[in-house]
């Protein structure tokens, strides 16, 4: 439900080689380039495809000049702070798109009904329609939209060459295959997780799968270390502890803690390894791979879900499906992913996790009104520190070089005068 998005700060944390260089290569590898000399549209079909796009292009061109240059302008503001207004809104939709999916994602859960895995699929499949509704919110920018830039900006994700049938089918078996299993699997634990424990719980520990991308980085893409980074790690470790201790060491609710540390762990795993193989692509490629995951987990991964209902893996009782919250939480799941993709393109990157991070006490709120759940000094604590641990992981890696050179070079200089003075004392 919320792995589909990149961390902000790892475009700064990981620097990758992009898709299209190690997309074409490892193509070049596998098929000896076979694939590489095949053209992805005919002469014939290639003119009148890109034809259909320019009158496409030329008829939004039309619908903007007749459009007055004033109206596109907001109070006379200046870009900075209409940036800094839209991230605020931003904010705010992001964070409650997250309480949203959380929140019916927990009531999607009775009696009659306790199919997690069914669950899941149903979230994902819904994924399909990010990169069509992306497409159609660029026309509502106040900058031009030209759809023929925007789908060759698209289709780089299938490498150099654009688009074809063949290199779709390549790309979704060899790439996207392995992502929508992680991805499940994922979103499995998450909704197990729900089964066992309440919202605000659950994305408190979540967010410590910032820490776990960390982790990975070190040891996988060779990130720099920095001490205030541990320091992070450490809380939100401890805030998990705490929350363990307050449900009770070996309780059931002990089994949603191991269900959500490990789906935190697994959305790390995606990040980073989605990062390392796919680069930094753009807002319109990310929304275009989320779009292909969502459709191969409805062509592929159906019979699962007939196989766990023949057997009774999963309470389902079709005639008894909740389907308004399982509709709910799918489509407040896109919304975040939607804004999460679309907010980087408009506002900066920082007010992204903010948004993510305001989810906690949304979800905290929520749970305490209607849920009837009470916060003792424990739980409080354990909050905290995770939310302190995740705001010292937002710390731009610049900012971290300044201090940690400053503490380290001022420590390291203290001990080289103590060393000098104890060598010059007289004995």
């Amino acid at each position: 439900m919320f792995i589909g998005w990149l961390n902000p700060g790892m475009n700064e944390q990981i620097s990758m080689t992009s898709v299209n260089n190690l997309y074409d290569r490892n193509l070049a590898d596998t098929h000896s380039g076979s694939v590489l000399h095949i053209d992805s549209h005919p002469e014939d079909q290639k003119e009148d495809y890109h034809e259909a796009i320019k009158i496409i292009d030329e008829k939004i061109a039309t619908a903007n000049s007749d459009v007055p240059s004033s109206s596109k302008k907001l109070c006379g503001c200046s870009a900075s702070a209409i940036k800094v207004v839209t991230g605020i809104v931003i904010i705010i939709l992001i964070s409650m798109s997250s309480t949203g999916a959380t929140q019916t994602g927990k009531s999607v859960f009775s009696k009659n009904f306790k199919a997690p895995f069914f669950t899941t699929w149903v979230s994902t499949c819904f994924m399909a329609v990010t990169y069509p509704v992306f497409m159609i919110s660029l026309l509502f920018k106040k900058s031009a939209f030209r759809l023929r830039s925007f789908l060759q900006k698209s289709e780089l994700l299938f490498g150099s060459q654009g688009f074809c049938v063949q290199r779709l089918f390549y790309f979704s078996l060899r790439y996207t295959l392995p992502f929508c299993v992680l991805w499940l699997l994922t979103n499995y634990l998450y909704y197990l997780s729900l089964e066992k424990l309440l919202p605000g719980t659950i994305t408190a520990v979540f967010s410590s799968s910032s820490c776990f991308v960390y982790i990975f980085s070190l040891i996988f893409l060779k990130d720099t270390f920095y001490v205030i980074r541990l320091i992070s790690i450490l809380l939100s470790i401890g805030g998990i502890v705490v929350f363990s201790y307050t449900l009770g060491f070996g309780s059931v609710n002990t089994y949603g803690i191991i269900y959500i540390i490990l789906s935190s762990i697994g959305a790390a795993s995606y990040q980073v390894s989605f990062k390392r193989v796919i680069g930094s692509p753009s807002g319109c490629q990310v929304a275009l791979f989320l779009t292909v995951l969502g459709g191969l987990c409805f062509l592929l991964f159906w019979p699962v879900v007939l196989i766990i209902a023949y057997y009774d893996y999963e309470v389902i009782e079709f005639s008894k499906i909740p389907w308004g919250f399982l509709i709910g939480t799918s489509l407040f799941g896109v919304v975040f992913n939607f804004l999460i993709n679309f907010g980087i393109s408009l506002t900066f990157p920082l007010f992204i996790s903010i948004g993510a991070l305001l989810g906690i006490p949304f979800n905290a709120v929520v749970d305490a009104l209607f849920r009837g759940s009470k916060f003792g000094i424990y739980e409080i604590g354990a909050f905290l520190l995770i939310i302190f641990g995740f705001i010292l992981m937002l710390i731009p890696n610049n900012v971290l070089e300044k201090y940690e050179k400053k503490l380290f070079c001022k420590y390291s200089s203290l001990r080289q005068r103590r060393k000098t003075d104890s060598l010059s004392m007289p004995e």
